[in-house]
């Protein structure tokens, strides 16, 4: 990034003054992943901050994990000395005194005015959650002390600058930039409860603070803007304001926003905070003179509090994600040492280790009562790895263990084919008897069907097997189409890609030496639409896919395909058209054209787990379809096949180009996180029938031609021209309404099942029927689609979009009770409901 080349730059200097930054930040480091071919996002050196103007860095003298800060001074010219301020005797050491301490000041010795601050490293104030309303009111109580009987205005204390010591809770400490894993990116990191170990609360960003004469007991300063918006006294006016009567506004509004407001991703009873509601009322009423000062606060909430019984400082905290009765049972075994986790107070000898800070290899200390929270959390998190535990929970789950957000279902074990014993050879019959055709059919995932059959099973399967023609059955199970990318291999390997065994000249079959089933071998697995071919590319071994097109076929597709491949428009972040990496003519068949396309995956493999999956699937789609119409071009033919999804954020180790349930090896079944901890990008592909159009032409008219799907209304009874652009937003409006809106006939899911599906898309019901229109006239365009969904999906609360998306296979009381886990695991590492990937991703297909 950008702003990392001031750190790196930096290193050998921040060195010798006794601090050490990540490999990363070395100057001549080389990304460990161009070795290993794994994700960037997978490896340590691949964290990278988005603020440019922090980084984090070791002590060397004791290991002590430390944060810099760039201030530039002419433009926060009194952060430093406030800073420094706090951080000296006798302020440094006051009990009471809850700003961030400095560690040193040192001045940037190749940007003159630029000075780095060293700071401890610090955590959010509520990563993890809090676990009791003790552990609240004891945040309460320390954020609430001490600034200003030092006379200095925070002027921007909102929950962002509120931070906490996590070193009681994090024995161990965590990655800087991933904080739910281990420094080394090997694991989960685990955690104690605040309860077991109280921490202490720190305010932090003092760049717009102030300090004031004693004498100034009521300064005033014209507004600024913080990072919350909603202080009532700058709203309508540019007076001079109390800066200490805003500071009040801004603490009191966040107990309020976030502990005694009912917010759509955030479900808490305020019930508990009624002790305090007439205290917050006074600290956030519109008129500043009215407001209580922070002495005032103190010694009310003081009373408050301590009137409370201990049994409510015990109570359970309703925060988000913790609801249901098993947290509650969880909740009802915790020994707490003291009700209220003073950060000065002792602590007793139980040791409280909840389901969510488990950290070591297998369950001890933990309650009868959360056996059943901590097997789901294992399945989702990977915690143990033993076999005892692993056979538990994938039991009790169906699902086998995978890493954080991974799932393999059982379903695809069976898709592998097992081998023979050791010895014996498998005999199987002829390639035109049904079975044969069966078994080929079986062996790929790569081909999807367009239609169905009456009987309910894909069509496309049965005729695509029906088209093979094996050379020798007996012998290599030589399809004669496949001759032409063997023909092609060497050329190929001279352009820098390199095709699977199978296609290299001298080819052995492999299963003729092990006497394993040719499905059971990689070298087995053979592409059923001869038009395409995967491969390789040597430079950096980035898996690649080949179309072969036909120039007199499809005269359009190269130049459409690389309109959108070139600048401006193939870094714009709404095209969703599939990137051309390299355009070569094949030497050995004139009129044959090679276009090398990254390897995508089917847009729903695997299948959607949530509605905020699903909906930002659609907000994708309908973007790229708009960005083409607005570039003059009809797809006219984007129908489910065609649009795709990039698989690598899901699939850091990539699965096999043709058995995509399988490793590339076919050694082992993939494992694969989820979109919404992965978010993907979908993309538009195939533009054999595609069309572009002169800007003056508004309303273009074509013939009619089918492509994938038969449905079209307007090419049902009539061959007059139609325009292709109202064509287009039928294919995609079918799309939501056949995929996600419909009970097919090829999936078995009950009344209520059909029930839930529905109605959660009945948002856009009103929309995808507009879409769908019989008269091409009535159907909206899709800017007019992208507006109205836009207005649509923005109004949906966050726990619609986190609601388990009803699909395939996903039936019964155990995968709810998954999914609420996982939505768990979600909310604590900060996922959002809607998984949009980065504008510009780190891993954008490079040519």
């Amino acid at each position: 990034m950008r702003g990392e080349t001031f750190w790196r730059d930096h290193q050998p200097w921040l060195e010798e003054r006794g601090y050490m930054l990540r490999p990363r930040y070395h100057p001549g480091w080389v990304a460990s992943w161009k070795s290993t071919g794994e994700s960037p996002f997978e490896c340590e050196d691949g964290a990278a901050y988005i603020f440019p103007q922090i980084m984090d860095g070791t002590r060397i003298s004791d290991g002590e994990m430390v944060l810099f800060k760039k201030i530039i001074r002419s433009k926060h010219p009194y952060e430093v000395e406030i800073s420094q301020m706090f951080s000296r005797e006798p302020l440094r050491s006051h009990p009471r005194n809850h700003c961030v301490p400095i560690l040193e000041v040192l001045d940037s010795p190749h940007e003159p005015g630029v000075t780095l601050i060293v700071l401890p490293l610090l955590r959010e104030y509520d990563d993890p959650p809090f676990e009791t309303l003790g552990e609240a009111v004891e945040f309460f109580r320390q954020i609430f002390e001490f600034m200003h009987q030092c006379h200095v205005a925070h002027r921007d204390c909102m929950f962002l600058n509120i931070m906490m010591d996590p070193r009681p809770m994090f024995p161990k400490m965590y990655h800087p930039v991933n904080t739910v894993l281990t420094r080394d990116h090997q694991d989960l990191v685990g955690h104690y409860s605040r309860t077991f170990r109280p921490v202490k609360y720190y305010l932090i960003d003092f760049g717009i603070s102030r300090v004031y004469d004693a004498s100034e007991t009521s300064p005033r300063e014209h507004p600024i803007f913080g990072g919350d918006k909603s202080v009532p006294e700058f709203q309508y006016s540019i007076d001079p304001c109390d800066p200490f009567a805003t500071d009040v506004y801004y603490i009191g509004n966040v107990v309020r926003a976030r502990f005694m407001t009912v917010r759509s991703f955030r479900i808490i009873s305020s019930a508990k905070y009624k002790f305090m509601t007439s205290l917050i009322d006074d600290m956030v009423q519109d008129d500043p003179s009215k407001r209580p000062t922070m002495d005032e606060v103190v010694d009310r909430f003081e009373k408050l509090y301590k009137a409370l019984p201990s049994s409510a400082l015990r109570s359970r905290f309703s925060g988000e994600g913790k609801r249901g009765i098993n947290y509650s049972l969880h909740c009802s075994h915790v020994l707490i040492p003291s009700a209220c986790p003073s950060f000065t107070c002792g602590v007793g000898a139980v040791r409280d280790i909840t389901p969510l800070s488990v950290s070591n290899k297998y369950p001890r200390n933990i309650a009868t009562t959360s056996i059943v929270s901590y097997s789901l959390i294992c399945c989702a998190c990977h915690e143990h790895q033993s076999p005892c535990w692993s056979s538990l929970v994938a039991t009790v789950l169906g699902r086998y263990i995978g890493p954080p957000g991974k799932v393999l279902t059982t379903a695809s074990v069976s898709r592998r084919v097992p081998s023979p014993p050791r010895g014996q050879r498998m005999s199987f019959p002829a390639a035109n008897s049904s079975r044969a055709s069966h078994n080929v059919a079986s062996s790929t995932d790569s081909l999807r069907a367009p239609y169905n059959d009456c009987n309910g099973a894909p069509g496309s399967l049965r005729r695509a097997a029906t088209r093979f023609r094996f050379k020798s059955p007996t012998s290599n199970l030589w399809w004669t189409e496949e001759e032409f990318w063997r023909d092609h291999q060497s050329w190929l390997e001279e352009r820098g890609y390199m095709l699977r065994p199978r296609y290299l000249p001298g080819w052995v079959a492999s299963w003729k030496s092990t006497g394993e089933s040719p499905f059971a071998c990689e070298d087995g697995a053979m592409n059923m639409l001869p038009q395409v071919m995967d491969g390789t590319r040597i430079s950096d071994g980035e898996m690649v896919l080949f179309k072969k097109i036909l120039r007199s076929k499809h005269p359009y597709e190269v130049e459409i395909s690389q309109m959108f491949s070139r600048e401006p428009l193939r870094s714009h972040p709404r095209n969703h058209c599939v990137p051309i990496l390299e355009v070569m003519d094949s030497p050995h068949e004139p009129g044959v054209t090679l276009i090398v396309l990254p390897l995508l995956r089917a847009y729903d493999s695997p299948a959607f787990e949530t509605l905020g999956e699903a909906v930002e699937f659609f907000h994708q789609i309908f973007e790229g379809l708009q960005f083409m119409h607005q570039c003059h071009v009809a797809h006219r033919d984007c129908m489910f096949l065609n649009i795709m999804m990039d698989p690598r954020p899901m699939f850091p180790k990539m699965y096999h180009p043709v058995d995509t349930v399988l490793t590339r090896d076919y050694q082992d079944l993939v494992g694969n996180y989820s979109r919404t901890f992965r978010p993907v990008k979908y993309y538009l592909i195939d533009f054999g029938i595609s069309r572009v159009y002169d800007a003056s032409e508004t309303s273009p008219r074509e013939h009619p031609i089918f492509g994938g799907d038969k449905s079209v209304p307007e090419f049902q009874y009539s061959i007059d021209p139609c325009d292709p652009f109202a064509t287009d937003v039928y294919y995609i409006g079918n799309v939501v309404r056949a995929r996600f809106m419909t009970v097919r006939s090829f999936r078995i899911i009950s009344s209520l099942c059909r029930f839930l599906i529905i109605a959660k898309y009945k948002f856009m019901t009103s929309l995808i029927d507009d879409m769908v229109q019989d008269d091409p006239s009535k159907r909206p365009t899709m800017d007019e689609v992208v507006d109205r969904f836009e207005k649509l999906y923005k109004a949906l609360p966050s726990s619609a979009l986190r609601s388990r998306f009803s699909g395939e296979g996903k039936r019964g009381i155990v995968r709810p009770l998954y999914h609420l886990v996982l939505n768990t695991i979600y909310g604590l590492m900060g996922r959002k409901a809607l998984p949009r990937p980065p504008e510009y991703p780190l891993h954008t297909f490079s040519c």
